[in-house]
């Protein structure tokens, strides 16, 4: 009698509390499937902000300046909407799922990989870091593709930049942008947003002048257009325009006038 009754007092000590263990432990894992399956979720940064998303399945987002995502998960595919602005995506793998980052007509996908897209208002502009992925059209992307009649995408490698113009159908090969190879120097500065600064070796001041009113509501207006073509190089915090405009005042004889909502530079005329 009392070797069942021992074995009763450690089925009721141990072996329940072990198997509700295990039951919460796999409902807790299914929970997290079904999560990471059906996704739903909205993000935007306003001008200057940057905000990093990270998503159920291991996979991140990091937008820039102006930016604004809409993520669908579901069970067939994960596919993440840019409405505006650029983002730096980092992949999951997950075969069965394949990723697809939507800008505009163009698709963009993915399995395990690292890539930024930029939408311009003319353009397209894709980098991939880590990699590879393919690009399609959005309606050949969402219907299944004819084994007899292949589309030839755009396949990008690691180390390779993309630009597709707004509104270029990418079905005929003769229409394909051709991939360009960056050189790692430059993927780090198309890159040096995500560290906030910007980085040039030999920059049209107008270009500059942009990126930084990209990223700042009080805007650089420059008069002149030989001021604009006056080409620099540096390395500069994207939210410090007057560190810049100063150090613009070392370097040529400027006029700067300054209000509330812009800065106004110009060459000083000699007489």
């Amino acid at each position: 009698e009392t070797q069942p009754t021992r074995r009763g007092q450690w089925l009721r000590r141990f072996a329940w509390p072990l198997a509700a263990a295990i039951t919460l432990g796999f409902l807790g894992w299914w929970s997290l499937a079904q999560r990471s399956d059906v996704f739903t979720e909205m993000a935007m940064t306003e001008i200057g902000g940057q905000q990093r998303l990270d998503l159920p399945d291991g996979s991140t987002l990091q937008l820039n300046s102006d930016s604004k995502v809409r993520v669908l998960y579901s069970s067939e595919e994960r596919r993440v909407k840019i409405i505006r602005g650029e983002v730096y995506f980092t992949v999951a793998k997950h075969r069965p799922r394949p990723f697809v980052a939507e800008v505009g007509a163009v698709a963009v996908k993915a399995v395990g990989t690292a890539f930024n897209i930029l939408l311009r208002p003319e353009a397209v502009e894709v980098l991939v870091t880590e990699g590879k992925v393919r690009v399609d059209e959005i309606s050949l992307d969402r219907l299944p593709q004819q084994a007899s009649n292949p589309v030839q995408a755009p396949l990008l490698h690691a180390g390779q930049h993309l630009t597709i113009p707004t509104g270029l159908a990418i079905t005929a090969s003769s229409q394909l942008p051709e991939p360009v190879a960056m050189a790692p120097r430059d993927i780090a500065r198309t890159l040096a947003w995500r560290k906030s600064h910007l980085d040039y070796v030999s920059a049209p001041l107008s270009e500059i002048i942009a990126d930084f009113n990209r990223y700042n509501r009080h805007q650089l207006v420059i008069l002149q257009p030989e001021l604009a073509a006056q080409r620099i190089g540096g390395s500069f915090r994207l939210d410090d325009p007057a560190t810049f405009v100063h150090l613009l005042k070392k370097r040529f004889s400027i006029r700067v006038e300054e209000d509330e909502d812009e800065t106004v530079l110009s060459l000083v005329s000699t007489p």
